[in-house]
């Protein structure tokens, strides 16, 4: 994994805005490509139990925390963000959209 958090501090230290705005869009990005992908019947999610999964082989991709103030769209863009696996699993669902 490349370390750019060399990068990132200078933005966040001089330009705290724009790096929020920045986040942000990254965000919604997770979100729209994650709603894509169900839509397209790539992933599935299982409001039951929490849990996102491939269409095509029933595998268990993650189970995010059931909350009231977020929506299952903001964990599994979590998941891409802090999950060791999240980025790979991304790009690949991105790869499949294409």
């Amino acid at each position: 994994m490349i370390d750019r958090s060399h990068r990132i501090q200078p933005l966040l230290k001089d330009h705290p805005q724009k790096f929020i705005t920045l986040s942000k869009d990254k965000n919604k990005s997770i979100q729209a490509t994650c709603k894509s992908a169900i839509d397209k019947k790539l992933i599935k999610f299982d409001k039951g139990n929490s849990t996102f999964s491939w269409v095509s082989t029933g595998e268990t991709i993650v189970q995010v925390p059931r909350s009231s103030k977020s929506s299952y769209l903001q964990g599994f863009t979590n998941f891409v963000l802090s999950n060791k696996n999240g980025a790979s699993i991304y790009q690949e669902i991105v790869k499949l959209l294409k």
